[in-house]
């Protein structure tokens, strides 16, 4: 501890003065910290008690974390796709393919069988019938804001006739 300061003071004091020496640099090793000078000085090893050595998590390999994360990626991708019920959709088309098509090399076999994908059985609605209920929702809000400004106008109308009679 009393080393590291003894090194920091150093530095500090050797960036103040504008010194062009390198500041030392703190090297991690298995067997605790080291000191390196900027030229490829003497290093020397920093104590580290048995008791900090317990303490600090084991390094793990940069590789074993890249496998970890890519490990994770896919089943959160996995499960997405079951919560958007692409799995369904895709297990549909494997049936439709095995059921009615001799090759696998139709270009349009993908489109083809989306154009007529109906979303599943037992599910809330499909994509036509929502589109078609959204277009017969679009046509009713546009009557009504129709009245609505027939409404508004009729009301302006009112109100001018109004400020334009005499009070008595």
């Amino acid at each position: 501890s009393s080393h590291a300061s003894t090194i920091r003071a150093r530095d500090f004091a050797a960036r103040a003065s504008g010194s062009r020496a390198a500041p030392s640099r703190a090297v991690a090793s298995a067997s605790g910290l080291r000191r390196r000078e900027g030229g490829g000085g003497r290093a020397t090893r920093m104590p580290l008690s048995p008791g900090d050595a317990a303490r600090l998590p084991r390094m793990t390999a940069a590789a074993d974390v890249v496998e970890r994360q890519r490990l994770e990626d896919l089943k959160q991708f996995r499960q997405y796709l079951v919560d958007t019920g692409a799995i369904k959709c895709l297990m549909k088309l494997y049936q439709h393919t095995a059921q009615h098509e001799m090759r696998l090399d139709n270009p349009t076999l993908l489109k083809d069988f989306l154009g007529t994908y109906q979303g599943g059985e037992g599910e809330e609605e499909s994509g036509r019938e929502e589109a078609e209920r959204l277009l017969r929702e679009n046509e009713a809000l546009r009557s009504r804001k129709a009245q609505l400004e027939e409404q508004c106008s009729a009301l302006e109308e009112q109100i001018q006739e109004a400020a334009q009679q005499p009070l008595d």
